[in-house]
Parts: C-alpha cells; sequence; structure tokens
C-alpha cells in the first residue's frame, strides 16, 4: 500500500477515470533501470566502440542509475496533482528537473545537492540531459547556454517549493537512495564515464528503449506487487521481457548455405562473407542473381563471428519490402526452426510479424490473429509501432525508416540507437535521388562510427556513389570503366570480380516515340502478350496509366489485369487493403 504522501509514477484508471492503483515512483524507476541493464548486453559491444574505451561494471552501474533516475521529476507537484485527472495545466516531469537544480534556492537542497555531487563525480552532465530526453526531443531547459535555461525552466520553480508541510523535493531522495542501494558500485571512486558525442547520443536512444520495456504493465504491472515484493521479481521480469523481444543476445545455429537457402552458393555470395571487407561492403550484380541471399548469409556469418546481433533490410519501396519479407522469415525458419525470431515487416500500417497479422485496437493496442493464448505478444512488440521497428532484431521495410534516424525529428536517437546492433542492409542502393543519397551518407557514417555493420545492394551504382559510399577518392573515367563487374568490395578491400551464374541472360532495348498514344502502347501490349509475354507497363503519371489500362481493355479484355473482375491499374500509394 502506498502511503498517502508517496509520489506515484503511474496510474490504473477505472471507465469512469477513477483511480483504481497506483505505482510509486520508486518501484517505477527502479523497473526502467532493471530493464536497461537487461538490454545492454545487445549494444555492449557498440557502446564500447562509441566510447572509445572498454566500459567497466562500474560504466555499466552508473549508466544504469542515470535510467533509473530518468523519471525523478515525477515528483513535482504539478505532476502529482495529475492524480486528478480534470486538473489543468498539465505539469510535466522532465523540464522540472531543470528548475530544481539550477534555482539559486532548490539546488542547495538535500536531492538537488546529491544529484549535483553525483553528476560531477561521473561528469555526467551531458549523459544526465541525456536521460531526461527519453520521450525523444532534446530538451532546452538542459542546453549549456544560461539564457535558453532561464527561459525553459523559470516558470517551473513553483511546483518544487514546500506547501502544507510537504517538500516535493524530499521525495526525490528515497529514488537517490535506491538506486544507491541497488547499484552501490556507481558510487565507489572511478574515472568519468566516456563523453564521446556519438556514446552520449547512443546512450539516449536506448534509455528509451529501457523505459518503454520498463513500462510493460503486463510485465511490470501497476497494481503490484510494491516494495520488497516486487524487488524479488523485477530483475527475472526484465530479463524475460528482454528476451521475449529479441533485446538480448541469441546464439546462431551451426547451418550451411544449403540449409539456410535451398541451393549450393555461387562464389561471390560466398565471397560476400568474408571478413577482410570492413564494415561497409558493397555488392553490385545485375537483378535476379542472388544478391538477397548474398546478403543473408553475409549476416548469419558477422553473428557467428559476434560483431553483430539484429538485420535491418531497407528497400526503395513497400512492394519490394512486402515481397521480401516473406523470404527473409522463412530464411529465420529453416536456420532457427519454429521457435526462432520472426521477421517484423516495418511498413507503418501493415503490422505483420512472420505470418501473424495485428490488429489495431483502442488505448494504442494491438491483437494479434484472432487474440489466441500463447500469441507472442512480447515478440511481436516492435511491429506494433513505426517509431519501434528498428527495435526488432530482424526486420525488412523501407529506407526511410532508417534514414529518420539522420533527422532532427522525435525519437531519431531512439532509431539510430537500437540499429547500431544490426546490419543494415541498403538494397537498390543507386535508386536513391541526391536528397536521400546525401542522408544515406550521413546514416552510414553514423552507424559505423558507434561500430555498426552495413552492407550495400545494386545493380548499376555508379563511380561517383561508389566512391562516396566507400570512401575512396573519385575514379577517372579509365578507372570506372575498368572497375570490375559483378563484384564485391568493401571499404577495407578494393572491387574483386564476383562469379555467379553461369546462365546468360540477353535483355533487348527498343526506343519507341509513342508515349503520348496510349492506343499504340496498348496494341504493342496486347500483340506481345497474344505472342506469349508477360507484359508490364509503367507509366509515369495516373492519367497515362488509365487511358493505357482502358484502351487494352477494350482491345482485349481478356488479357488486362483485372481486380475482381474489372480491368484496372496498379498505383504504390493504395491502401494496403487495395494493395
Amino acid at each position: 500500500m502506498m502511503d498517502e504522501r508517496s509520489p506515484w509514477a503511474k496510474l490504473a484508471r477505472d471507465g469512469e477515470k477513477r483511480v483504481t492503483a497506483a505505482l510509486p515512483l520508486v518501484d517505477h524507476c527502479l523497473d526502467v533501470g532493471a530493464a536497461f541493464s537487461a538490454i545492454v548486453p545487445a549494444w555492449r559491444a557498440v557502446l564500447t566502440t562509441a566510447a572509445g574505451r572498454a566500459l567497466t561494471d562500474q560504466d555499466i552501474a552508473r549508466l544504469t542509475v542515470l535510467v533509473a533516475l530518468h523519471d525523478l521529476g515525477k515528483a513535482n507537484r504539478g505532476f502529482q496533482a495529475r492524480y486528478d485527472d480534470k486538473v489543468r495545466p498539465i505539469v510535466g516531469h522532465t523540464a522540472p528537473v531543470a528548475a530544481l537544480l539550477n534555482h539559486s534556492t532548490l539546488r542547495t537542497g538535500a536531492a538537488a545537492s546529491a544529484l549535483h555531487a553525483m553528476i560531477a563525480a561521473w561528469d555526467a552532465r551531458e549523459h544526465f540531459a541525456a536521460v531526461m530526453a527519453h520521450h525523444g526531443r532534446p530538451l532546452q531547459a538542459f542546453y549549456r547556454d544560461a539564457e535558453h535555461q532561464n527561459r525553459a525552466w523559470i516558470g517551473l520553480v513553483d511546483h518544487w517549493w514546500p506547501k502544507d508541510g510537504h517538500d516535493p523535493a524530499e521525495d526525490v531522495m528515497p529514488l537517490i537512495e535506491a538506486a544507491r542501494a541497488r547499484w552501490p558500485l556507481a558510487w565507489e571512486d572511478g574515472p568519468p564515464l566516456p563523453d564521446a558525442p556519438r556514446f552520449v547520443a547512443l546512450f539516449e536512444g536506448l534509455v528509451t528503449l529501457a523505459d518503454w520495456l520498463g513500462s510493460d504493465e503486463r510485465r511490470f504491472p501497476i497494481a503490484g506487487p510494491h516494495g520488497a515484493a516486487r524487488d524479488a521479481l523485477r530483475q527475472d521480469e526484465a530479463m524475460a521481457a528482454a528476451a521475449a523481444r529479441g533485446l538480448q543476445p541469441l546464439t546462431t545455429p551451426d547451418a550451411d548455405f544449403v540449409a539456410a537457402f535451398g541451393n549450393v552458393p555461387y562464389g561471390f555470395q560466398q565471397d560476400a562473407a568474408a571478413a577482410d571487407l570492413g564494415a561497409i561492403a558493397l555488392i553490385e550484380a545485375e537483378t535476379g542473381s542472388g544478391k538477397t541471399e548474398a546478403a543473408l548469409w553475409r549476416w548469419l556469418e558477422l553473428r557467428r563471428r559476434e560483431e553483430v546481433d539484429g538485420l535491418f533490410f531497407a528497400l526503395p519501396t513497400r512492394a519490394a519490402a512486402v515481397q521480401l519479407h516473406a523470404r527473409v522469415d522463412k530464411m529465420l525458419q529453416d536456420v532457427w526452426g519454429s521457435g526462432g525470431p520472426r521477421a517484423v515487416l516495418a511498413i507503418p500500417g501493415y503490422r505483420r510479424v512472420g505470418d501473424a497479422e495485428g490488429q489495431a485496437l483502442p488505448g494504442y493496442r494491438v491483437r494479434w490473429d484472432k487474440g489466441e493464448p500463447g500469441a507472442a505478444d512480447d515478440e511481436r512488440w516492435a511491429a506494433e509501432r513505426a517509431n519501434r521497428f528498428l527495435a526488432a532484431r530482424v526486420a525488412v521495410g523501407t529506407i526511410d525508416q532508417a534514414l529518420l534516424g539522420t533527422l532532427p525529428v522525435k525519437h531519431a536517437l531512439f532509431r539510430a540507437g537500437v540499429l547500431a546492433r544490426s546490419l543494415l542492409v541498403v538494397d537498390e542502393v543507386h535508386a536513391s535521388d541526391a536528397y536521400m543519397t546525401g542522408l544515406l551518407g550521413r546514416l552510414l557514417e553514423h552507424h559505423v562510427a558507434v561500430g555498426g555493420r552495413a552492407l550495400l545492394l545494386s545493380a548499376t551504382l555508379g563511380g561517383e556513389a561508389r566512391a562516396r559510399f566507400m570512401g575512396k577518392p573519385l575514379p577517372t573515367q579509365a578507372e570506372a570503366e575498368a572497375a570490375p563487374y559483378p563484384a564485391v568490395s568493401g571499404v577495407d578491400a578494393p572491387p574483386r570480380a564476383a562469379v555467379g551464374s553461369s546462365a546468360i541472360k540477353r535483355v533487348t532495348i527498343e526506343v519507341s516515340g509513342a508515349i503520348d498514344d496510349a492506343g499504340a502502347i496498348a496494341a504493342r501490349a496486347v500483340a506481345a502478350a497474344r505472342a506469349g509475354a508477360s507484359v508490364l507497363v509503367v507509366r509515369n503519371t495516373v492519367d497515362g496509366a488509365v487511358a493505357v489500362a482502358r484502351a487494352v481493355a477494350a482491345t482485349a479484355p481478356e488479357l488486362a489485369f483485372t481486380v475482381e473482375g474489372v480491368a484496372t491499374v496498379h498505383h504504390g500509394r493504395f491502401a494496403p487493403d487495395d494493395r
């Protein structure tokens, strides 16, 4: 039972908005600290790379304590008043921490003094600011610029003043003391935390992940148990939740190429897994040559060498991602069996994991298939919302999901942070325009700098783009023409000719001036189809596509593309059900 004065972190309400249970602030914060300690093993290698030095157990303990303090601002009076759901204005819990730490009087109190001493001893100013940004955006109140700080927190001071015999700042001390008791190593003498900007940015993303994991009410219920009874269950629940959601390392079975893909590999598919290619590898080969299998084989071999854990397969279009998702999921089942990981389809609106489909329900909930028992909700958690996609162990989606980690948008650092443990495969990289190419270059730079691995696939990559992505000098025309094709290369290895299938594919290209003549285009298509060809007509405008479709339907209705007996066209922006 909570003390009447004890601060709460989360509330449960009934249908009439009455509070039915309250989760104490200390319990919730320790839940999230336990969640962070459960997910760290999967990201420890990239954290180490980003830090620029080996991480010690004390470093991890200090980071965990900082994570556990993420919601300390909920002790403020304005936030606690939200017990009454009709109270306005709504007061938050992150920016008010800056008022507690910076106000000339409040900063001398016991809680603020303890926080200042901890931050100074650990050199954790930037790390603490990162923790306070766990809702996905940097907070102006924690800028180094004092002028910006004052404007951001000056109006929040009143929420910390003592009133009616109660000092909300004093409610922060039990949380600090609980964290000290749980992770005492953090307070022992030792070197300061690594302060490399990429390390702090990576840490910020993982704070968000830990908060989401530790806020799962199925694993960490609001109604209890609380206090000592919760202490006995907390770490086990955190470890179980992290494992179920694919947020802990997973052993790779010793399956060969044939077992994984059902055929003997071509030479370049084996070469793609070579250890000497470096952090960014490139496969250049024609469409249909087996680049996808080569990419997946490289991922499996990188996993065995413990260089990566997860996989994000990024494609330029939704249609391509939907098609590839099933192939990747089949590979996972062939390698790990029925109990292994399943691939998330990282496209907003689909909610698909393996062959399971999710249905959105009120309150941001998702029902998987028919809500059958044992529906593996935890495993499917990453597919429920687009900002979680990259937290999946294996996901197949569109490149924009990864590129959002390079833009100044909400949860950008979360996306980039969770992606860091994965092999990022970018298919059809030649399809990017100048803007997308620039973003992809920034993404690759950051991803590799924190220890990530990337693989680029292309059928027609130009020499300039190749040089940019590989970090090489721009080639001369003679050098570009002399480059082998098909080829496998990497940032640490020059292009080497790739040995693929012995089959020869011949393509004939004919230029016609009939682009504005829908009837002529339809006539060519119908003639080819009647001669036994499979025909696809691609138009750059909807009106152009509709005109040709109508002409085909008028002259050869039996050959026209139809849906439920109606001749139509296909468009990339159709709703998922229509697609």
